[in-house]
């Protein structure tokens, strides 16, 4: 019976991303959940799932410090031999208020980077960014809020806001000003595998977000609605033999922050990664690896 949780109402319910990793070619497994930004997410994937890359977050502060120097030249802007985030704030602003050419668009690329790099534990992040190339979008619903979660999970297959601008976790993380906030308006196949550290405890950024909304001088809505706090989730990963390769005791997979997690994406998934495709599938893979990881099968003999 348990495998029926795990079927969806619309479309598939397990995604394969072939990627190009560190130690070559890698098949990940994710079990869709069954949820209406998902079903719009799957889609326009399949109308048109040609891949184009997006950002790897798996790049050291120092290359994308060099990144951001060339580019900033080429453009006659100084840059300081220390980034602060003050700095890269005033950066973003000025993007916003430029033609938006070619040396713009990767400046504001290299912003969210090296913003991702500023605190120390992210230099374990390896998350990374995928589209399709269908430029369609589908209007999200304010019922779809639902959906939104603001935590970190290694593993999360997330819809994508990275071509947004600024939303309201990032603005608080930031101590940013709200010039440029830009809340998430549609479905595009944009997609965020987060491959993050995870955070400490349930809630934890609005614990953060809600304690910089008391001391911050910008006009904070008490309308939920308003805030879109959160990233819409579209899956899981399913821990299968890529990850038990490198580590064949299962439960650790299942701790959060567990040092397997963090030397998998340093040694496995690397720096460098492409997404060479994406293939929709019906199957049971998550149902049956969770009855054999959990032992669970036993204890209803």
């Amino acid at each position: 019976m348990f495998n029926d949780f795990f079927k969806n109402s619309a479309g598939c319910n397990t995604a394969c991303l072939s990627l190009s990793g560190r130690q070559g070619k890698i098949d990940l497994y994710y079990h869709l959940h069954d949820n209406p930004v998902q079903h719009m997410w799957q889609e326009l994937f399949l109308k048109n799932n040609k891949i184009v890359q997006g950002n790897s977050f798996g790049q050291s502060y120092e290359s994308l410090y060099l990144d951001l120097s060339k580019v900033c030249t080429a453009e006659g802007i100084d840059i300081p031999n220390s980034i602060t985030q003050d700095y890269l704030n005033e950066l973003h602003s000025q993007y916003v208020n430029s033609n938006k050419n070619a040396n713009w668009l990767k400046i504001n690329d290299l912003i969210h980077l090296i913003e991702n790099k500023l605190s120390s534990i992210s230099t374990h992040d390896y998350s990374f960014n995928f589209y399709s190339q269908n430029n369609n979008r589908l209007k999200l619903q304010e019922e779809h809020k639902l959906f939104l979660a603001s935590d970190s999970i290694w593993g999360r297959l997330n819809l994508g806001y990275a071509t947004l601008g600024k939303d309201w976790v990032t603005i608080s993380a930031n101590d940013d000003d709200d010039h440029d906030l830009k809340l998430q308006e549609y479905v595009t196949t944009e997609t965020y595998a987060s491959f993050s550290p995870e955070e400490p405890y349930d809630k934890h950024r609005e614990q953060q977000f809600y304690k910089w909304s008391k001391s911050t001088k910008i006009n904070v809505p008490s309308n939920l609605n308003e805030l879109s706090f959160g990233r819409y989730i579209l899956g899981s990963i399913i821990i299968t033999e890529v990850f038990l390769d490198y580590n064949k005791n299962s439960s650790d997979w299942y701790v959060p922050n567990h040092s397997c997690k963090w030397n998998w994406n340093k040694d496995v998934l690397g720096a460098d990664i492409n997404v060479n495709s994406v293939k929709f599938l019906d199957t049971d893979l998550y149902h049956n690896t969770l009855i054999k990881h959990t032992g669970i099968q036993e204890c209803l003999k």
